[in-house]
């Protein structure tokens, strides 16, 4: 019977090593998604449009959904302005002044 009992607590401490282990693993893959986010938020605080103006810059020609306190726009970055973003939606022309921007996703 002691044998036995110490074989369950053994499956026992090793599912939870198992099930601990996973949610680490779980945790750290939400930290970096978090420190991802956070970033692109540094990226659309209002006034650092030189980080936004070379962030749309890279993604010229590129189809991105930015998102606005107005509502989201996808589309295909087709010209970066100074202080705007122009996108092509649907044969649509689009502005989007940085300063309404609240985060970009690069599709």
């Amino acid at each position: 019977m002691k044998g036995r009992l110490n074989n369950v607590r053994a499956k026992f401490f090793f599912w939870c090593k198992k099930l601990l282990l996973d949610l680490l693993c779980r945790v750290r893959e939400l930290e970096r998604q978090m420190a991802e986010v956070q970033e692109r938020l540094e990226l659309t605080r209002a006034g650092d449009f030189a980080r936004l103006q070379e962030l749309f810059q890279s993604l010229l020609n590129n189809v991105v959904t930015i998102f606005t306190p107005f509502g989201d726009v996808t589309g295909e970055v087709t010209n970066v302005g100074e202080d705007f973003v122009e996108l092509e939606s649907g044969g649509d022309i689009i502005l989007v002044p940085y300063a309404n921007i609240t985060f970009v996703n690069p599709a």
